[in-house]
């Protein structure tokens, strides 16, 4: 097994003795990653956290022309509520627009950490729910019930071992 690997990359092995395109790293952090057929998928961080990805789909589009549609726009920008802190959480997550001049998809989120409920909300919708998706977890951080816009409700119970025992989907059919 031979790898092909330049300094300041990371690369995988296969057992026939190619090797994947590399993955460019920068300041430790991985700033990119080219899949084969050239497929390319780029990460941007503030004080070391992740804080943009941007998809093939964008990337193709900004190397037609770079000098113009290479923008902060053109990545999924993942916000926090304090990017230095120790264990910085996310608050929002905007997608690129979907064509030109359109506004730019939002998700936000929301915690309730005394109760570990977790709510999404998207911008421009406003459930008479009060939120997009509601997520209950346990102590553990397993997940017990989501709750859609509409209310319905899925469910999971756990063993002491953290191994799923049943789900119930919101038509209240169980498994398990």
């Amino acid at each position: 097994m031979r790898t092909r690997c330049r300094p300041r990359r990371c690369c995988a092995a296969s057992p026939t003795g190619t090797a994947p395109p590399p993955a460019l790293v920068q300041a430790g952090q991985l700033f990119r990653i080219e899949d084969p057929g050239s497929e390319i998928t780029d990460h941007t961080y503030t004080n070391g956290i992740l804080t943009g990805v941007r998809d093939p789909l964008a990337a193709d589009w900004v190397a037609v022309n770079p000098g113009v549609r290479d923008t902060a726009d053109t990545h999924t920008a993942i916000g926090y509520d304090n990017t230095a802190a120790a264990k910085p959480v996310a608050t929002s997550v905007t997608n690129p627009a979907p064509s030109s001049g359109a506004s730019r998809p939002q998700h936000f989120y929301r915690y309730d950490r005394p109760n570990r409920i977790a709510y999404t909300d998207i911008a421009g919708i406003t459930p008479a729910i009060g939120f997009s998706t509601k997520v209950t977890c346990d102590d553990a951080g397993g997940l017990l019930a989501t709750t859609d816009a509409t209310g319905k409700v899925s469910s999971q119970t756990w063993n002491v071992k953290d191994k799923k025992l049943t789900a119930t989907d919101p038509a209240s059919t169980r498994t398990g």
